[in-house]
Protein backbone atom coordinates (compact mmCIF):
# COMPACT_ATOMS: atom_id res chain seq x y z
CA UNK A 1 0.00 0.00 0.00
CA UNK A 2 1.32 3.44 -0.93
CA UNK A 3 0.91 6.21 1.64
CA UNK A 4 1.33 9.95 1.19
CA UNK A 5 1.31 12.59 3.92
CA UNK A 6 0.55 16.18 2.97
CA UNK A 7 1.17 19.08 5.32
CA UNK A 8 -0.53 22.42 4.68
CA UNK A 9 1.83 25.40 4.91
CA UNK A 10 0.16 28.81 4.40
CA UNK A 11 2.78 31.09 2.85
CA UNK A 12 0.97 34.41 3.34
CA UNK A 13 1.41 35.01 7.08
CA UNK A 14 5.04 34.25 7.92
CA UNK A 15 5.01 35.35 11.60
CA UNK A 16 2.15 32.95 12.31
CA UNK A 17 2.87 29.97 10.09
CA UNK A 18 6.67 29.75 9.96
CA UNK A 19 6.81 28.80 13.67
CA UNK A 20 4.06 26.24 13.07
CA UNK A 21 6.09 24.72 10.23
CA UNK A 22 9.18 24.66 12.45
CA UNK A 23 7.19 22.82 15.12
CA UNK A 24 5.99 20.32 12.52
CA UNK A 25 9.56 19.66 11.36
CA UNK A 26 11.04 19.53 14.86
CA UNK A 27 8.44 17.10 16.20
CA UNK A 28 8.49 15.01 13.01
CA UNK A 29 12.21 14.50 13.66
CA UNK A 30 11.99 13.91 17.42
CA UNK A 31 8.87 11.72 17.18
CA UNK A 32 9.26 10.00 13.81
CA UNK A 33 6.34 8.44 11.94
CA UNK A 34 7.48 4.85 12.34
CA UNK A 35 8.46 2.18 9.84
CA UNK A 36 5.70 2.85 7.30
CA UNK A 37 7.13 3.74 3.90
CA UNK A 38 5.58 7.00 2.70
CA UNK A 39 5.99 10.14 0.66
CA UNK A 40 5.94 13.47 2.48
CA UNK A 41 4.45 16.47 0.71
CA UNK A 42 4.24 20.11 1.70
CA UNK A 43 1.40 22.13 0.23
CA UNK A 44 2.51 25.73 -0.36
CA UNK A 45 -0.74 27.67 -0.03
CA UNK A 46 -0.39 31.06 -1.67
CA UNK A 47 2.87 30.30 -3.50
CA UNK A 48 3.29 29.84 -7.23
CA UNK A 49 6.37 27.65 -6.89
CA UNK A 50 8.82 26.23 -4.40
CA UNK A 51 11.47 28.74 -3.34
CA UNK A 52 14.82 28.21 -1.57
CA UNK A 53 13.43 29.62 1.67
CA UNK A 54 10.80 26.88 1.70
CA UNK A 55 13.52 24.25 1.53
CA UNK A 56 15.38 25.95 4.38
CA UNK A 57 12.22 26.11 6.48
CA UNK A 58 11.54 22.39 6.12
CA UNK A 59 15.15 21.20 6.36
CA UNK A 60 16.35 18.56 7.21
CA UNK A 61 13.17 17.01 5.81
CA UNK A 62 13.18 16.67 2.05
CA UNK A 63 9.50 16.70 1.09
CA UNK A 64 7.89 17.01 -2.28
CA UNK A 65 6.16 20.36 -2.77
CA UNK A 66 2.69 21.14 -4.13
CA UNK A 67 2.13 24.85 -4.81
CA UNK A 68 -1.50 25.92 -4.45
CA UNK A 69 -3.34 29.18 -5.17
CA UNK A 70 -4.87 29.11 -1.65
CA UNK A 71 -8.48 28.99 -2.88
CA UNK A 72 -10.23 26.94 -0.26
CA UNK A 73 -7.11 27.24 1.91
CA UNK A 74 -6.31 23.93 3.63
CA UNK A 75 -9.38 22.11 2.28
CA UNK A 76 -8.76 23.36 -1.25
CA UNK A 77 -5.20 22.10 -0.95
CA UNK A 78 -6.30 18.69 0.29
CA UNK A 79 -8.76 18.35 -2.58
CA UNK A 80 -6.00 19.30 -5.04
CA UNK A 81 -3.69 16.76 -3.39
CA UNK A 82 -6.31 14.02 -3.78
CA UNK A 83 -6.50 14.89 -7.48
CA UNK A 84 -2.75 14.98 -8.10
CA UNK A 85 -0.95 12.63 -5.73
CA UNK A 86 -0.90 8.94 -6.65
CA UNK A 87 -1.33 6.86 -3.50
CA UNK A 88 -3.66 4.42 -1.77
CA UNK A 89 -4.01 6.47 1.43
CA UNK A 90 -3.72 10.26 1.74
CA UNK A 91 -3.03 11.68 5.20
CA UNK A 92 -3.93 15.38 5.47
CA UNK A 93 -2.40 17.60 8.17
CA UNK A 94 -3.18 21.24 8.87
CA UNK A 95 -0.61 23.92 9.63
CA UNK A 96 -0.61 23.48 13.42
CA UNK A 97 -0.25 19.71 13.54
CA UNK A 98 2.66 18.48 15.63
CA UNK A 99 3.73 15.19 17.15
CA UNK A 100 4.39 14.02 20.70
CA UNK A 101 4.97 10.29 20.31
CA UNK A 102 6.80 8.20 17.73
CA UNK A 103 4.99 5.78 15.45
CA UNK A 104 1.97 7.94 14.65
CA UNK A 105 1.90 6.96 10.96
CA UNK A 106 2.16 3.28 11.81
CA UNK A 107 -0.93 3.74 13.99
CA UNK A 108 -2.77 5.62 11.23
CA UNK A 109 -2.07 2.93 8.66
CA UNK A 110 -2.75 0.08 11.09
CA UNK A 111 -6.20 1.46 11.88
CA UNK A 112 -6.93 1.80 8.17
CA UNK A 113 -5.81 -1.74 7.36
CA UNK A 114 -7.86 -3.14 10.24
CA UNK A 115 -11.10 -1.32 9.40
CA UNK A 116 -11.02 -0.72 5.65
CA UNK A 117 -11.70 2.28 3.41
CA UNK A 118 -13.46 5.24 5.04
CA UNK A 119 -12.63 8.66 6.40
CA UNK A 120 -10.55 8.67 9.58
CA UNK A 121 -9.36 11.40 11.91
CA UNK A 122 -7.49 12.10 15.10
CA UNK A 123 -10.45 14.02 16.57
CA UNK A 124 -14.18 13.38 16.23
CA UNK A 125 -16.87 15.68 17.61
CA UNK A 126 -20.67 15.64 17.83
CA UNK A 127 -21.30 19.39 17.80
CA UNK A 128 -22.57 21.28 15.93
CA UNK A 129 -22.94 18.03 13.95
CA UNK A 130 -20.90 14.83 13.97
CA UNK A 131 -17.63 15.58 12.20
CA UNK A 132 -14.00 14.63 11.91
CA UNK A 133 -11.80 17.66 12.57
CA UNK A 134 -10.08 18.35 9.25
CA UNK A 135 -6.83 19.44 10.84
CA UNK A 136 -5.79 15.75 10.85
CA UNK A 137 -7.74 13.30 8.71
CA UNK A 138 -7.06 10.58 6.14
CA UNK A 139 -8.84 8.55 3.50
CA UNK A 140 -8.25 6.92 0.13
CA UNK A 141 -7.85 9.80 -2.33
CA UNK A 142 -10.53 8.36 -4.59
CA UNK A 143 -13.04 8.69 -1.76
CA UNK A 144 -12.09 12.35 -1.31
CA UNK A 145 -12.44 12.85 -5.06
CA UNK A 146 -15.98 11.46 -4.96
CA UNK A 147 -17.17 14.28 -2.68
CA UNK A 148 -19.52 16.25 -4.94
CA UNK A 149 -18.42 19.83 -4.15
CA UNK A 150 -15.30 21.77 -4.97
CA UNK A 151 -14.53 23.78 -1.86
CA UNK A 152 -13.72 27.48 -2.03
CA UNK A 153 -12.69 29.63 0.89
CA UNK A 154 -16.27 30.44 2.05
CA UNK A 155 -17.24 26.75 2.20
CA UNK A 156 -14.34 25.42 4.31
CA UNK A 157 -16.29 25.07 7.55
CA UNK A 158 -19.31 23.65 5.75
CA UNK A 159 -16.96 20.93 4.49
CA UNK A 160 -15.78 20.24 8.02
CA UNK A 161 -18.94 20.37 10.13
CA UNK A 162 -21.87 21.46 7.96
CA UNK A 163 -24.94 19.47 7.01
CA UNK A 164 -23.11 18.15 3.92
CA UNK A 165 -19.70 17.75 5.52
CA UNK A 166 -17.19 15.25 4.23
CA UNK A 167 -17.88 13.20 7.37
CA UNK A 168 -21.65 13.02 6.95
CA UNK A 169 -21.33 12.54 3.20
CA UNK A 170 -19.05 9.52 3.74
CA UNK A 171 -21.49 8.16 6.32
CA UNK A 172 -24.36 8.52 3.82
CA UNK A 173 -22.37 6.47 1.29
CA UNK A 174 -21.89 3.60 3.71
CA UNK A 175 -18.40 4.45 4.98
CA UNK A 176 -18.27 4.59 8.77
CA UNK A 177 -16.24 7.65 9.90
CA UNK A 178 -13.64 6.57 12.45
CA UNK A 179 -11.81 8.47 15.20
CA UNK A 180 -8.40 6.96 15.90
CA UNK A 181 -6.50 7.30 19.17
CA UNK A 182 -3.40 5.52 20.41
CA UNK A 183 -5.67 3.08 22.23
CA UNK A 184 -8.82 2.69 20.14
CA UNK A 185 -10.49 3.08 16.77
CA UNK A 186 -13.95 4.50 17.45
CA UNK A 187 -17.05 4.60 15.23
CA UNK A 188 -19.17 7.73 15.34
CA UNK A 189 -21.44 6.68 18.20
CA UNK A 190 -18.42 6.21 20.48
CA UNK A 191 -16.56 9.47 19.82
CA UNK A 192 -15.51 11.32 22.95
CA UNK A 193 -13.21 14.06 24.17
CA UNK A 194 -9.61 12.97 24.65
CA UNK A 195 -6.43 14.40 26.10
CA UNK A 196 -2.89 14.36 24.77
CA UNK A 197 -2.14 10.93 26.21
CA UNK A 198 -4.62 9.43 23.71
CA UNK A 199 -4.36 11.92 20.83
CA UNK A 200 -2.34 10.78 17.83
CA UNK A 201 -1.26 14.35 17.07
CA UNK A 202 -1.60 17.80 18.54
CA UNK A 203 -3.05 20.80 16.74
CA UNK A 204 -4.07 24.41 17.34
CA UNK A 205 -6.82 23.35 19.73
CA UNK A 206 -4.77 20.89 21.74
CA UNK A 207 -1.04 21.48 22.12
CA UNK A 208 0.77 18.21 22.84
CA UNK A 209 4.45 19.19 22.88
Amino acid sequence: MTVSVIYCHPCLNVPKYAPAAQAFVRTYMTHPPGITDHELWVGLCGAEKREPHHERLFSPLQPNYLPHNNWGKDIGLFQAAADRIECDLLVCFGAHVHFHRAGWLDRIVGAYLENGPSIYGAYGFHTPRPHIRTTAYWAPPELLRMYPYQIGTPQRYEYEHGSESITLWCKSKGFEPMMVTWRECLPMDRWRNIGCEEALVGDQHQACQ
